[in-house]
Protein backbone atom coordinates (compact mmCIF):
# COMPACT_ATOMS: atom_id res chain seq x y z
CA UNK A 1 0.00 0.00 0.00
CA UNK A 2 2.75 2.71 0.49
CA UNK A 3 3.94 2.23 -2.78
CA UNK A 4 2.78 5.26 -4.83
CA UNK A 5 3.86 5.71 -8.53
CA UNK A 6 5.28 8.97 -9.15
CA UNK A 7 3.02 10.47 -11.35
CA UNK A 8 0.12 9.89 -8.61
CA UNK A 9 2.07 11.76 -6.73
CA UNK A 10 2.85 14.67 -8.35
CA UNK A 11 -0.96 14.64 -9.26
CA UNK A 12 -1.73 14.58 -5.24
CA UNK A 13 0.91 17.04 -4.04
CA UNK A 14 -0.84 19.38 -6.99
CA UNK A 15 -4.07 19.56 -5.57
CA UNK A 16 -2.96 19.28 -1.77
CA UNK A 17 -0.71 21.60 -1.34
CA UNK A 18 -1.95 25.02 -3.15
CA UNK A 19 -0.45 27.34 -0.61
CA UNK A 20 2.85 25.93 -0.21
CA UNK A 21 5.63 28.48 0.11
CA UNK A 22 7.22 26.99 -2.86
CA UNK A 23 6.09 26.28 -6.46
CA UNK A 24 5.10 24.20 -8.88
CA UNK A 25 8.49 25.47 -10.48
CA UNK A 26 10.80 24.80 -7.88
CA UNK A 27 10.11 21.42 -7.29
CA UNK A 28 11.05 18.89 -10.25
CA UNK A 29 10.27 15.60 -11.09
CA UNK A 30 13.81 14.74 -10.33
CA UNK A 31 13.54 15.94 -6.85
CA UNK A 32 9.57 14.21 -6.08
CA UNK A 33 11.45 10.80 -7.10
CA UNK A 34 14.35 11.10 -5.21
CA UNK A 35 12.56 12.07 -1.56
CA UNK A 36 9.70 9.47 -2.52
CA UNK A 37 12.07 6.97 -3.52
CA UNK A 38 14.34 7.60 -0.08
CA UNK A 39 10.86 8.04 1.90
CA UNK A 40 9.33 4.79 0.64
CA UNK A 41 12.18 3.04 2.17
CA UNK A 42 10.79 4.22 5.87
CA UNK A 43 8.40 2.36 8.31
CA UNK A 44 5.27 4.15 8.90
CA UNK A 45 6.86 4.59 12.57
CA UNK A 46 10.10 6.39 10.80
CA UNK A 47 8.06 8.19 8.77
CA UNK A 48 5.96 9.58 11.63
CA UNK A 49 9.59 10.53 13.50
CA UNK A 50 10.74 12.28 10.16
CA UNK A 51 7.47 13.69 10.21
CA UNK A 52 8.11 15.74 13.52
CA UNK A 53 11.52 16.55 13.12
CA UNK A 54 10.98 18.81 9.98
CA UNK A 55 7.83 20.52 11.70
CA UNK A 56 9.98 21.04 14.54
CA UNK A 57 13.08 21.82 12.34
CA UNK A 58 10.60 24.45 10.36
CA UNK A 59 9.14 25.92 13.63
CA UNK A 60 12.50 26.32 15.46
CA UNK A 61 13.90 28.57 12.34
CA UNK A 62 11.13 30.73 12.22
CA UNK A 63 11.65 31.77 15.74
CA UNK A 64 15.34 31.66 15.17
CA UNK A 65 17.07 35.10 15.40
CA UNK A 66 19.71 33.83 13.43
CA UNK A 67 19.84 34.07 9.41
CA UNK A 68 17.07 32.11 8.46
CA UNK A 69 17.30 28.80 6.51
CA UNK A 70 17.62 29.28 2.41
CA UNK A 71 14.62 28.80 0.05
CA UNK A 72 15.78 26.69 -1.20
CA UNK A 73 16.41 24.08 1.76
CA UNK A 74 13.00 25.32 3.46
CA UNK A 75 11.14 24.61 0.03
CA UNK A 76 12.81 20.93 -0.17
CA UNK A 77 11.84 20.42 3.82
CA UNK A 78 8.34 21.37 2.93
CA UNK A 79 8.24 18.98 -0.17
CA UNK A 80 9.37 16.28 2.46
CA UNK A 81 6.77 16.83 4.65
CA UNK A 82 4.32 17.16 2.00
CA UNK A 83 5.40 13.97 0.59
CA UNK A 84 5.75 11.94 4.23
CA UNK A 85 1.87 13.16 4.66
CA UNK A 86 0.70 11.72 1.71
CA UNK A 87 2.71 8.37 2.02
CA UNK A 88 1.02 8.34 5.67
CA UNK A 89 -2.93 8.91 4.61
CA UNK A 90 -2.06 6.51 1.74
CA UNK A 91 -0.88 3.97 4.30
CA UNK A 92 -4.55 4.73 6.09
CA UNK A 93 -2.70 6.82 8.69
CA UNK A 94 -5.30 10.24 10.18
CA UNK A 95 -2.78 13.06 11.16
CA UNK A 96 -4.51 15.23 12.53
CA UNK A 97 -2.12 18.25 12.58
CA UNK A 98 -1.35 18.00 9.03
CA UNK A 99 0.74 21.02 7.66
CA UNK A 100 -1.35 20.81 4.20
CA UNK A 101 -4.28 21.53 6.32
CA UNK A 102 -3.27 24.59 7.59
CA UNK A 103 -4.87 27.78 5.96
CA UNK A 104 -2.74 30.23 7.77
CA UNK A 105 -0.05 32.50 5.43
CA UNK A 106 3.20 31.19 5.61
CA UNK A 107 6.10 33.62 6.43
CA UNK A 108 8.17 35.04 3.12
CA UNK A 109 11.30 33.68 3.28
CA UNK A 110 12.15 33.75 -0.42
CA UNK A 111 15.19 35.91 -1.10
CA UNK A 112 15.54 38.33 -3.92
CA UNK A 113 17.45 37.09 -7.00
CA UNK A 114 19.58 39.99 -8.52
CA UNK A 115 21.08 39.40 -11.77
CA UNK A 116 24.14 41.42 -12.53
CA UNK A 117 23.87 43.17 -16.12
CA UNK A 118 27.07 43.06 -18.54
CA UNK A 119 30.14 40.71 -18.08
CA UNK A 120 31.74 39.73 -14.76
CA UNK A 121 34.09 39.93 -14.27
CA UNK A 122 34.36 43.53 -16.26
CA UNK A 123 37.44 44.76 -17.67
CA UNK A 124 38.06 48.30 -18.15
CA UNK A 125 41.91 49.69 -20.32
CA UNK A 126 43.50 52.03 -17.64
CA UNK A 127 42.98 55.41 -18.17
CA UNK A 128 39.22 55.22 -19.47
CA UNK A 129 36.33 55.98 -17.46
CA UNK A 130 34.56 53.07 -16.20
CA UNK A 131 30.33 52.97 -16.65
CA UNK A 132 28.62 50.29 -14.63
CA UNK A 133 26.14 48.42 -15.95
CA UNK A 134 24.13 48.08 -12.75
CA UNK A 135 21.77 44.90 -11.40
CA UNK A 136 18.31 43.83 -11.48
CA UNK A 137 16.39 41.85 -8.98
CA UNK A 138 13.78 39.20 -10.02
CA UNK A 139 10.94 40.80 -7.79
CA UNK A 140 11.83 44.57 -8.77
CA UNK A 141 13.64 45.28 -5.81
CA UNK A 142 15.41 48.40 -5.72
CA UNK A 143 19.24 47.54 -6.27
CA UNK A 144 21.63 49.28 -4.71
CA UNK A 145 25.39 49.48 -5.64
CA UNK A 146 28.88 50.02 -3.69
CA UNK A 147 32.18 50.28 -4.44
CA UNK A 148 34.14 52.39 -6.40
CA UNK A 149 36.57 51.27 -9.41
CA UNK A 150 40.07 53.67 -9.81
CA UNK A 151 40.83 53.68 -13.34
CA UNK A 152 43.92 55.59 -12.93
CA UNK A 153 45.68 52.39 -11.26
CA UNK A 154 45.49 49.08 -12.46
CA UNK A 155 44.30 46.53 -9.65
CA UNK A 156 40.91 44.37 -8.84
CA UNK A 157 38.17 46.31 -8.17
CA UNK A 158 34.54 45.01 -6.44
CA UNK A 159 30.81 46.13 -7.48
CA UNK A 160 28.20 45.11 -4.61
CA UNK A 161 24.75 45.05 -5.43
CA UNK A 162 22.36 44.48 -2.45
CA UNK A 163 18.10 44.01 -3.12
CA UNK A 164 15.95 43.55 -0.07
CA UNK A 165 12.11 42.75 -0.25
CA UNK A 166 9.33 43.93 1.52
CA UNK A 167 9.33 40.88 4.37
CA UNK A 168 13.50 41.94 5.12
CA UNK A 169 15.04 39.15 3.26
CA UNK A 170 18.36 40.96 1.32
CA UNK A 171 20.13 39.79 -1.58
CA UNK A 172 23.63 40.33 -2.47
CA UNK A 173 25.97 40.20 -5.46
CA UNK A 174 29.24 41.32 -6.60
CA UNK A 175 30.98 42.20 -9.80
CA UNK A 176 34.68 42.23 -10.32
CA UNK A 177 36.29 44.66 -12.37
CA UNK A 178 39.59 44.39 -13.35
CA UNK A 179 41.85 47.58 -14.20
CA UNK A 180 44.25 46.74 -16.45
CA UNK A 181 47.20 47.99 -18.60
CA UNK A 182 47.58 46.73 -22.39
CA UNK A 183 48.64 49.80 -24.11
CA UNK A 184 52.47 50.24 -25.11
CA UNK A 185 54.00 53.51 -24.05
CA UNK A 186 54.35 56.21 -26.50
CA UNK A 187 58.06 56.75 -27.42
CA UNK A 188 59.61 60.31 -27.86
CA UNK A 189 62.98 60.45 -29.88
CA UNK A 190 64.48 63.74 -28.40
CA UNK A 191 66.51 65.80 -31.05
CA UNK A 192 67.48 65.31 -34.65
CA UNK A 193 66.61 61.80 -36.24
CA UNK A 194 69.07 60.93 -38.44
CA UNK A 195 71.82 62.72 -36.26
CA UNK A 196 74.93 63.90 -38.21
CA UNK A 197 78.28 63.58 -36.14
CA UNK A 198 81.50 64.39 -37.77
CA UNK A 199 84.42 61.27 -37.83
CA UNK A 200 86.70 61.67 -35.30
CA UNK A 201 84.43 63.89 -32.53
CA UNK A 202 82.28 63.10 -29.50
CA UNK A 203 78.88 61.85 -30.00
CA UNK A 204 76.57 62.14 -27.05
CA UNK A 205 73.31 61.06 -27.46
CA UNK A 206 69.99 62.96 -26.84
CA UNK A 207 68.16 60.30 -25.49
CA UNK A 208 64.28 59.74 -25.79
CA UNK A 209 61.26 60.19 -23.64
CA UNK A 210 58.52 58.24 -23.05
CA UNK A 211 54.92 58.87 -21.63
CA UNK A 212 52.33 56.48 -20.21
CA UNK A 213 49.32 56.27 -17.93
CA UNK A 214 51.63 53.95 -15.51
CA UNK A 215 55.02 53.94 -14.62
CA UNK A 216 57.94 53.57 -17.47
CA UNK A 217 61.80 53.69 -17.83
CA UNK A 218 62.91 53.89 -20.89
CA UNK A 219 66.81 52.32 -22.16
CA UNK A 220 68.64 53.10 -25.08
CA UNK A 221 71.16 50.61 -26.78
CA UNK A 222 73.99 52.11 -29.14
CA UNK A 223 76.60 50.94 -31.94
CA UNK A 224 78.21 53.92 -33.25
CA UNK A 225 81.75 54.03 -33.72
CA UNK A 226 83.09 57.85 -34.24
CA UNK A 227 86.31 56.87 -35.89
CA UNK A 228 84.97 55.09 -38.82
CA UNK A 229 82.48 56.58 -41.39
CA UNK A 230 79.26 54.68 -41.58
CA UNK A 231 75.45 54.49 -40.35
CA UNK A 232 74.73 53.61 -36.78
CA UNK A 233 71.81 52.54 -34.72
CA UNK A 234 70.45 53.78 -31.37
CA UNK A 235 67.47 51.68 -30.15
CA UNK A 236 65.25 53.01 -27.35
CA UNK A 237 63.11 50.50 -25.44
CA UNK A 238 60.25 52.05 -23.10
CA UNK A 239 58.59 49.89 -20.81
CA UNK A 240 55.64 50.45 -18.15
CA UNK A 241 55.28 48.62 -15.01
CA UNK A 242 52.74 46.02 -16.86
CA UNK A 243 55.18 44.79 -19.05
CA UNK A 244 54.35 46.57 -21.88
CA UNK A 245 57.20 47.70 -24.60
CA UNK A 246 57.34 50.33 -26.99
CA UNK A 247 61.16 50.62 -29.59
CA UNK A 248 62.55 53.72 -31.55
CA UNK A 249 65.35 53.99 -33.49
CA UNK A 250 67.61 56.93 -34.03
CA UNK A 251 70.09 57.17 -36.92
CA UNK A 252 73.29 58.32 -36.61
CA UNK A 253 75.38 59.38 -39.83
CA UNK A 254 79.38 59.94 -38.81
CA UNK A 255 80.55 62.02 -42.00
CA UNK A 256 84.15 62.94 -42.95
CA UNK A 257 83.80 66.57 -43.98
CA UNK A 258 86.80 68.25 -42.32
CA UNK A 259 90.35 68.34 -44.00
CA UNK A 260 93.12 67.39 -42.18
CA UNK A 261 94.69 69.63 -39.27
CA UNK A 262 98.04 71.11 -39.98
CA UNK A 263 100.13 70.34 -36.88
CA UNK A 264 103.61 71.90 -38.05
CA UNK A 265 104.56 75.65 -37.97
CA UNK A 266 103.83 77.67 -41.27
CA UNK A 267 107.25 79.34 -41.19
CA UNK A 268 110.81 77.69 -41.93
CA UNK A 269 114.32 78.75 -41.29
CA UNK A 270 117.25 76.97 -44.00
CA UNK A 271 120.63 77.53 -43.93
CA UNK A 272 121.97 78.75 -47.46
CA UNK A 273 123.89 76.17 -49.72
CA UNK A 274 121.49 73.20 -48.90
CA UNK A 275 118.42 71.91 -50.25
CA UNK A 276 116.82 70.35 -46.69
CA UNK A 277 114.25 72.91 -45.25
CA UNK A 278 111.90 70.77 -42.77
CA UNK A 279 108.67 68.50 -42.59
CA UNK A 280 104.80 69.48 -42.60
CA UNK A 281 102.84 67.83 -40.61
CA UNK A 282 99.40 67.15 -40.77
CA UNK A 283 96.64 64.94 -38.88
CA UNK A 284 93.08 63.80 -39.89
CA UNK A 285 90.78 61.44 -38.41
CA UNK A 286 90.87 59.14 -41.06
CA UNK A 287 94.29 58.74 -40.26
CA UNK A 288 95.78 59.22 -44.19
CA UNK A 289 97.04 62.20 -45.28
CA UNK A 290 99.08 63.32 -48.80
CA UNK A 291 100.98 66.28 -49.41
CA UNK A 292 101.46 68.41 -52.10
CA UNK A 293 103.24 71.66 -53.09
CA UNK A 294 102.45 74.93 -55.33
CA UNK A 295 105.42 76.13 -57.64
CA UNK A 296 108.63 74.86 -58.48
CA UNK A 297 111.08 75.96 -56.23
CA UNK A 298 110.38 73.87 -53.28
CA UNK A 299 109.26 70.12 -53.34
CA UNK A 300 107.29 67.88 -50.70
CA UNK A 301 107.01 64.49 -50.41
CA UNK A 302 103.59 62.96 -50.56
CA UNK A 303 103.76 60.80 -47.88
CA UNK A 304 106.40 62.33 -46.06
CA UNK A 305 105.76 65.99 -45.73
CA UNK A 306 109.41 67.02 -46.08
CA UNK A 307 110.47 69.92 -47.94
CA UNK A 308 113.64 70.33 -50.00
CA UNK A 309 114.79 73.14 -52.72
CA UNK A 310 114.30 71.53 -56.34
CA UNK A 311 117.42 73.76 -57.10
CA UNK A 312 121.01 72.51 -56.37
CA UNK A 313 122.59 73.85 -52.94
CA UNK A 314 124.85 75.84 -54.52
CA UNK A 315 122.02 78.01 -56.22
CA UNK A 316 120.09 78.25 -52.55
CA UNK A 317 122.04 81.60 -51.91
CA UNK A 318 120.86 83.95 -49.32
CA UNK A 319 122.87 86.69 -51.29
CA UNK A 320 120.52 86.02 -53.95
CA UNK A 321 117.23 85.32 -52.49
CA UNK A 322 116.28 85.05 -48.85
CA UNK A 323 113.29 83.90 -48.57
CA UNK A 324 110.31 81.82 -50.43
CA UNK A 325 106.75 81.39 -50.17
CA UNK A 326 104.54 78.15 -51.14
CA UNK A 327 101.37 76.64 -50.64
CA UNK A 328 101.13 73.32 -49.31
CA UNK A 329 97.81 70.96 -49.80
CA UNK A 330 97.25 68.48 -47.17
CA UNK A 331 94.47 65.81 -48.07
CA UNK A 332 92.95 62.69 -46.55
CA UNK A 333 91.49 61.35 -50.05
CA UNK A 334 88.37 63.33 -50.00
CA UNK A 335 88.70 66.46 -48.04
CA UNK A 336 91.50 68.88 -48.35
CA UNK A 337 93.15 71.83 -46.54
CA UNK A 338 96.31 74.54 -47.36
CA UNK A 339 98.91 76.36 -45.40
CA UNK A 340 100.69 79.17 -46.94
CA UNK A 341 104.42 78.25 -45.78
CA UNK A 342 107.68 80.98 -45.75
CA UNK A 343 111.15 79.65 -46.13
CA UNK A 344 113.36 82.32 -44.41
CA UNK A 345 117.25 81.49 -45.43
CA UNK A 346 119.95 82.25 -43.34
CA UNK A 347 123.11 83.57 -44.07
CA UNK A 348 126.23 81.45 -43.46
CA UNK A 349 129.85 83.02 -44.14
CA UNK A 350 130.93 81.48 -46.96
CA UNK A 351 134.33 81.11 -48.18
CA UNK A 352 136.19 83.72 -50.40
CA UNK A 353 136.26 83.37 -53.99
CA UNK A 354 139.77 83.55 -56.21
CA UNK A 355 138.70 85.08 -59.42
CA UNK A 356 142.47 84.99 -61.06
CA UNK A 357 143.38 81.82 -63.34
CA UNK A 358 146.64 83.20 -64.41
CA UNK A 359 149.14 86.05 -65.68
CA UNK A 360 151.63 86.86 -68.32
CA UNK A 361 154.65 88.71 -67.51
CA UNK A 362 157.48 89.94 -69.51
CA UNK A 363 160.91 88.73 -68.86
CA UNK A 364 163.25 90.97 -67.02
CA UNK A 365 160.44 92.32 -64.42
CA UNK A 366 159.34 91.34 -61.10
CA UNK A 367 155.80 92.52 -61.08
CA UNK A 368 153.56 89.67 -61.81
CA UNK A 369 149.76 91.52 -60.69
CA UNK A 370 146.91 91.48 -58.29
CA UNK A 371 144.82 88.35 -57.41
CA UNK A 372 141.30 88.71 -57.98
CA UNK A 373 139.19 87.95 -55.12
CA UNK A 374 136.05 88.32 -53.43
CA UNK A 375 133.96 87.50 -50.36
CA UNK A 376 129.90 87.30 -50.49
CA UNK A 377 129.65 88.57 -47.34
CA UNK A 378 132.31 91.82 -48.42
CA UNK A 379 134.61 90.79 -45.37
CA UNK A 380 138.10 91.91 -44.89
CA UNK A 381 140.64 89.73 -47.32
CA UNK A 382 144.10 88.77 -46.74
CA UNK A 383 146.32 86.97 -49.09
CA UNK A 384 149.10 84.65 -49.02
CA UNK A 385 151.45 82.29 -51.42
CA UNK A 386 153.06 79.30 -51.01
CA UNK A 387 156.67 78.76 -51.91
CA UNK A 388 159.45 81.33 -52.25
CA UNK A 389 159.45 81.86 -55.69
CA UNK A 390 156.56 84.72 -55.25
CA UNK A 391 155.91 87.26 -52.56
CA UNK A 392 152.46 88.49 -52.27
CA UNK A 393 150.71 91.62 -50.52
CA UNK A 394 148.64 90.37 -47.87
CA UNK A 395 146.47 93.38 -47.75
CA UNK A 396 146.61 93.95 -51.46
CA UNK A 397 146.90 90.93 -53.27
CA UNK A 398 149.81 92.26 -55.49
CA UNK A 399 152.15 89.62 -56.71
CA UNK A 400 155.48 90.07 -57.73
CA UNK A 401 158.54 87.91 -58.65
CA UNK A 402 160.97 87.79 -55.02
CA UNK A 403 164.46 87.45 -57.49
CA UNK A 404 165.88 90.08 -59.47
CA UNK A 405 164.35 91.02 -62.42
CA UNK A 406 167.11 89.83 -64.51
CA UNK A 407 166.43 86.66 -63.20
CA UNK A 408 163.32 86.57 -64.63
CA UNK A 409 164.02 84.97 -68.36
CA UNK A 410 162.38 83.52 -70.45
CA UNK A 411 164.84 81.14 -71.98
CA UNK A 412 165.76 79.69 -68.40
CA UNK A 413 162.01 79.01 -67.00
CA UNK A 414 158.90 80.19 -68.75
CA UNK A 415 155.83 79.04 -66.52
CA UNK A 416 155.62 79.11 -63.14
CA UNK A 417 152.96 77.74 -60.36
CA UNK A 418 152.26 78.98 -57.24
CA UNK A 419 149.50 78.24 -54.59
CA UNK A 420 147.45 81.59 -53.78
CA UNK A 421 145.34 81.44 -50.48
CA UNK A 422 143.12 83.91 -49.55
CA UNK A 423 141.34 84.19 -46.25
CA UNK A 424 137.66 86.34 -44.96
CA UNK A 425 139.08 85.79 -41.35
CA UNK A 426 137.06 82.72 -40.89
CA UNK A 427 137.10 80.83 -44.15
CA UNK A 428 140.04 80.41 -46.67
CA UNK A 429 140.40 79.19 -50.07
CA UNK A 430 143.46 78.37 -52.14
CA UNK A 431 143.67 78.61 -55.74
CA UNK A 432 146.89 77.42 -57.87
CA UNK A 433 147.44 80.29 -60.27
CA UNK A 434 150.03 80.05 -63.38
CA UNK A 435 152.58 82.78 -64.18
CA UNK A 436 153.68 82.58 -67.81
CA UNK A 437 156.87 84.68 -68.64
CA UNK A 438 157.01 86.00 -72.63
CA UNK A 439 159.75 86.36 -74.36
CA UNK A 440 161.40 89.70 -75.10
CA UNK A 441 164.32 89.74 -77.90
CA UNK A 442 167.48 91.18 -76.77
CA UNK A 443 170.45 93.00 -78.71
CA UNK A 444 173.04 91.19 -80.35
CA UNK A 445 174.64 91.26 -83.80
CA UNK A 446 173.52 88.86 -86.66
CA UNK A 447 176.97 86.42 -86.73
CA UNK A 448 177.40 82.88 -87.60
CA UNK A 449 180.47 81.24 -87.31
CA UNK A 450 182.38 78.24 -87.13
CA UNK A 451 185.91 77.35 -85.74
CA UNK A 452 187.92 74.26 -85.59
CA UNK A 453 189.93 75.86 -82.64
CA UNK A 454 189.65 77.71 -79.25
CA UNK A 455 189.17 81.20 -78.87
CA UNK A 456 188.36 83.67 -76.00
CA UNK A 457 186.98 86.55 -77.94
CA UNK A 458 185.29 89.80 -75.84
CA UNK A 459 183.46 92.11 -77.82
CA UNK A 460 182.08 95.59 -76.23
CA UNK A 461 179.78 97.32 -78.54
CA UNK A 462 178.08 100.34 -77.21
CA UNK A 463 174.92 100.97 -79.45
CA UNK A 464 171.88 103.21 -78.76
CA UNK A 465 169.97 99.91 -78.00
CA UNK A 466 172.08 98.76 -75.19
CA UNK A 467 175.47 96.55 -74.27
CA UNK A 468 176.18 92.89 -75.26
CA UNK A 469 178.86 90.92 -74.37
CA UNK A 470 179.73 87.34 -75.62
CA UNK A 471 182.16 84.30 -74.93
CA UNK A 472 182.40 81.67 -77.35
CA UNK A 473 184.98 78.40 -77.08
CA UNK A 474 185.19 76.06 -79.48
CA UNK A 475 182.82 75.75 -82.30
CA UNK A 476 179.99 77.21 -82.39
CA UNK A 477 176.87 78.55 -84.83
CA UNK A 478 175.59 82.20 -83.65
CA UNK A 479 173.35 84.52 -85.61
CA UNK A 480 172.67 88.13 -84.41
CA UNK A 481 171.32 90.98 -85.34
CA UNK A 482 172.38 94.48 -84.66
CA UNK A 483 173.51 98.19 -85.09
CA UNK A 484 176.71 99.16 -83.57
CA UNK A 485 178.89 101.87 -83.63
Amino acid sequence: MKQITLGILFCILSVALPNAAYTQDAITNNDISEITQRLQEYSNDQLLERRDFIIQALQDDSGSDSAPTSDESRASMLLELSIIEQLLIVAGIVILDNVTEDTSTPPDTKFPVITINGSNPATVELGSTYTDAGATSDGGETVTTSGTVDTNTVGSYTITYSATDTAGNTSTATRTVNVVDTTSPVLTITGDNPATVELGSTYTDAGATATDLDTVSVTSSSDVDTDAVGSYSVIYTATDASGNTSTATRTVNVVDTTGPTFTSSASFSAAEDQTSIGTVTATDASGSVSFSISGTEISIGASTGVLAFTSAASAVDFETKSSYTATVTASDGTNTSTQNITVTLTDVNESPAILTDSFTVAEDQTAVGTINASDPEDDTLTYSVAGSDFTIGASTGVMAFASAASAVDFETKSSYTVDVTVSDGTNSVTKTITVNVSDVEDESEDETSTSTDTDTDTDTDTSTTGTGTGTSTGTSTGTGTGTST
